[in-house]
């Protein structure tokens, strides 16, 4: 191997490296938005199981099912994400 072939070679793992690196960087970024949404999709079944119970405020029962479906929807989209990532990252 030519010193050429053994620098291209170098910077070839080095770039890669730092591919994995911000992969990884993205991949926690990634998680820990998704247990921020997990925890606020949990509380907003508890508030939301409290005043079906009650039977009081369904305004507010509304707005709470439009913010619980919202989570819901960015949490599928963030578990894709995640997904894909994930994958990059065993390869």
């Amino acid at each position: 191997m030519s010193r050429a072939d053994a620098r291209r070679e170098y910077e070839d793992r080095k770039e890669r490296q730092r591919e994995l690196n911000r992969l990884r960087a993205r991949l926690g970024r990634l998680e820990q938005r998704i247990h921020d949404l997990e925890t606020r999709q949990a509380d907003l079944k508890v508030r939301l199981e409290e005043l079906y119970a009650s039977g009081e405020r369904p305004w507010e029962a509304e707005t709470l099912n439009r913010d619980f479906d919202s989570v819901r929807g960015e949490l599928t989209s963030l578990y894709r994400e995640w997904e894909e990532l994930s994958t990059a990252l065993d390869e």
